[in-house]
């Protein structure tokens, strides 16, 4: 996992932190807080308005409430900053991936024809993206959308998905039969993950207020860990709200932090 995909996971994390922040502040009350202190106790001053307000010297719920508010205003401010400069390392992160490096060489240096670094890392994902592979046909009736690359998927969040994939240059395969430890499974996407060489499985598992879909998604988890695969590091998870759309900046983040 290079230095993008961490700082990726970093920033989800600060932005879940931030949010679970403002969530707190918003409950809060208004106003600031004053203190002096004389024979080892503190005299509080509440400001609001531009007036002060004695409150007392005990620890009361408006104290510990306007101490609360400065601690989560300043743990905000740090994020907020946080975030900007994550940002600036994730827009200027230039990557080695071969196949971005190898075509912006002079001509002088680009392998001929077959010619390859040897590089243990340079794996022809492209070739093995539109290579031939066994998919699930259960359920061929159901492929009614299509999405840019060509495949024919189940549902509009599915080819949404898909269609992020292929435009930031993402190879996977749709439904693919994959057999492990005699047990079978047709993920929603199987995809190559350059930056760790290897493959990470997408699983789209529809409404996640449906007990039927929360169901079906416990089961998939149980069946993944059996066969030795680890949820949300070897396979991940996407749903759709009631209205069966999915977030997809939640799902951009989710390919940037571990499908790169």
């Amino acid at each position: 996992m290079n230095i993008k995909h961490l700082a990726m996971m970093e920033l989800n994390d600060e932005v879940l932190l931030e949010n679970r922040y403002r969530a707190m502040l918003a409950g809060l009350p208004p106003g600031g807080l004053t203190a002096n202190q004389k024979n080892g106790r503190y005299y509080y001053k509440r400001l609001y308005r531009g007036c002060y307000e004695y409150i007392g010297s005990e620890a009361t719920e408006m104290v510990r409430n306007l101490k609360l508010r400065k601690f989560l205003e300043v743990s905000i401010s740090t994020i907020e900053k946080n975030k900007k400069l994550i940002k600036a390392l994730c827009d200027g992160f230039l990557s080695p991936d071969p196949e971005i490096i190898v075509p912006s060489l002079p001509l002088a240096y680009r392998p001929e024809g077959g010619e390859n670094f040897e590089n243990p890392y340079f794996v022809d994902y492209r070739g093995w993206e539109y290579s031939p592979y066994v998919k699930d046909e259960r359920f061929e009736n159901l492929l009614t959308f299509s999405t840019v690359k060509g495949d024919l998927v189940r549902s509009e969040p599915e080819a949404l998905i898909a269609n992020l994939l292929y435009e930031k240059g993402i190879s996977y395969h749709y439904r693919e039969q994959i057999e492990t430890c005699s047990t079978v499974f047709h993920p929603t996407f199987c995809v190559a993950v350059k930056s760790d060489s290897c493959f990470r499985l997408l699983e789209h598992c529809g409404c996640i207020s449906s007990p039927g879909c929360i169901n079906a998604f416990l089961l998939k988890i149980e069946k993944y860990m059996k066969s030795g695969f680890v949820p949300f590091k070897d396979v991940f998870f996407t749903f759709e709200d009631e209205d069966g759309n999915v977030d997809m900046k939640d799902v951009n983040l989710l390919i940037e932090t571990h499908f790169r």
